[in-house]
């Protein structure tokens, strides 16, 4: 796998390593996902409907934390559990994913909070910090 989750005292620490800026993309936010959902619910059919998450920069390392504190902030607002990306956009200065809502019994995500990020040229580390349910 090209992601690992790490639980500690206050959230979870996850670690990326991919070759090029698509799949690094994908494999942060598919762990991310993870972290929200837990492993089980990573897969499934969707439902029709995705949500797009988007974040500025001109690099990874700019737009990459910004598109993983969107998703935080985006999942638990949406009714359905998020999937893996379908599609990715990378436009000057500006990253886009699309990701399914799944056709799946509804499931509250774990809150978090990006803590710390760091994006390295083959590799991202994020932490994030647990925090109090909103709804």
């Amino acid at each position: 796998m090209p992601y690992s989750l790490k639980e500690t005292p206050g959230g979870v620490e996850l670690d990326v390593v991919a070759s090029g800026r698509e799949p690094l993309v994908r494999e942060s936010l598919s762990g991310v996902l993870e972290a929200l959902y837990g492993k089980e619910s990573a897969g499934g059919a969707g439902s029709g409907q995705a949500i797009p998450i988007q974040a500025a920069g001109f690099t990874l390392s700019q737009s990459l934390p910004d598109l993983v504190a969107e998703l935080l902030d985006q999942a638990p607002k949406v009714e359905g559990a998020l999937g893996s990306p379908r599609w990715l956009a990378f436009d000057e200065g500006r990253v886009t994913a699309t990701l399914p809502i799944l056709d799946s019994p509804v499931r509250t995500p774990s809150a978090f909070r990006l803590q710390a990020a760091r994006v390295t040229g083959d590799g991202a580390r994020f932490v994030l910090a647990r925090t109090a349910r909103t709804r």
